[in-house]
């Protein structure tokens, strides 16, 4: 009942939510969730629901795939399909311990082989926050190099880079009562956690490594970090490890001032996610690329929310290598006729616009040969 009506809809396009039952590596059922968008904005009269790029969720731990939640309104009306699951241990999954990634990296692998077996999806990124993201790390550089099932892209939010480190992040970070020295409850504590977990779930908080894992990706694996300065779990510092020993490129750092742990990130983090996915899955010099970021762009517009719909639509045109007249081709799904030669038509439409060459796209072009221009005039 808490993940709401297997149908609803989201920028009025249906959504349809399957649950799922996805056996893992040691036998263990990991309950899940895929969301499938009937239409998109490149296939906007499917009878079913379309092969699309897929984003898997990995959430945090003490969490469950409700967390997907953050981000399924910013990406399943535009193209793309979504699976949140429960790791082992977590949620409706099967499992009695919570590994920190040790474990759970074979759960994100029987998530994305369920995934490629299913014939329903292209392209996979995976969406990590903290132990997902760690997790999300340790499963891309636990595969072999050469290995043809590789996602194609990761975002990760506030990972960890060992289980140590971890653990000097909690303990600096925790109050304690007067007298109890702070090194002594390290070391005693992380010993005594260890020791306790490897008898109990026979597995070693040694192998908590996400930075060791890092830097066996494969050279071909962007990835989009994000980490708040504020963050009282997992220290800021930690990603910048993370990035440092990062074997994939592209790869890039947002830093979130005063960003805590679970906060919701701001617009600008999450129109920066956004973007990373489309580009990643589809491919900046698509059609597909264009539309979806046409489509993202005028729903802003129509929210009043303008200097964020400038930017969907400045590194649109940024990252695209299309000429004018493919741009012209992303705005064609009317009855206008084709011109018999190429014209220097408004690449992005808003319905109901007249203003063309002379409006948005001049005054766009304007602000790049001015940066002082503000956004406002936009």
């Amino acid at each position: 009942a808490s993940l709401g009506h297997p149908r609803f809809l989201l920028r009025d396009r249906h959504i349809l939510r399957s649950d799922l039952e996805i056996p893992n590596a040691r036998g263990g059922k990991l309950a899940a969730s895929l969301y499938e968008p009937l239409t998109a904005p490149h296939v906007p009269d499917a009878k079913e629901c379309p092969v699309l790029p897929c984003v898997v969720y990995c959430h945090g731990n003490g969490s469950c795939r409700l967390e997907a939640e953050r981000i399924g309104p910013m990406i399943l009306p535009y193209g793309f399909k979504l699976l949140a699951f429960d790791f082992s241990g977590s949620g409706l999954s099967d499992g009695d311990f919570i590994t920190l990634g040790v474990r759970e990296k074979e759960d994100v692998e029987a998530v994305v082989n369920f995934l490629r077996n299913s014939g329903k999806v292209s392209r996979i990124a995976l969406f990590g926050h903290s132990m997902g993201a760690a997790t999300a790390i340790m499963y891309a550089g636990s595969r072999p190099t050469n290995a043809r099932d590789h996602v194609a892209a990761m975002v990760l939010d506030s990972p960890y880079e060992s289980f140590s480190a971890l653990s000097k992040s909690l303990v600096g970070k925790m109050e304690l009562p007067p007298g109890v020295p702070r090194k002594m409850l390290l070391s005693v504590g992380v010993r005594f956690v260890k020791k306790s977990v490897k008898e109990r779930a026979k597995i070693d908080l040694d192998d908590v490594k996400p930075a060791f894992f890092a830097a066996k990706v494969p050279k071909s694996l962007p990835a989009l970090f994000v980490h708040g300065t504020d963050d009282k779990v997992v220290d800021y510092a930690q990603s910048g490890v993370l990035l440092n020993a990062y074997a994939g490129a592209p790869k890039e750092l947002l830093t979130v001032e005063g960003g805590e742990h679970q906060a919701i990130r701001p617009m600008w983090v999450r129109t920066k996610q956004f973007c990373f996915l489309v580009e990643t899955l589809y491919g900046p010099d698509t059609l597909e690329y264009l539309t979806i970021m046409r489509a993202r762009a005028n729903d802003l517009l129509l929210g009043a929310r303008y200097t964020e719909a400038v930017a969907y639509y400045s590194t649109a045109l940024e990252k695209s290598g299309f000429a004018e007249a493919t741009l012209s081709r992303a705005n064609s799904n009317t009855n206008h006729p084709r011109p018999k030669a190429p014209l220097r038509r408004k690449p992005f439409a808003v319905k109901g616009s007249t203003n063309g060459e002379t409006g948005l796209l001049k005054k766009m072009r304007d602000r790049r040969k001015n940066k002082s221009s503000e956004l406002s005039e936009v």
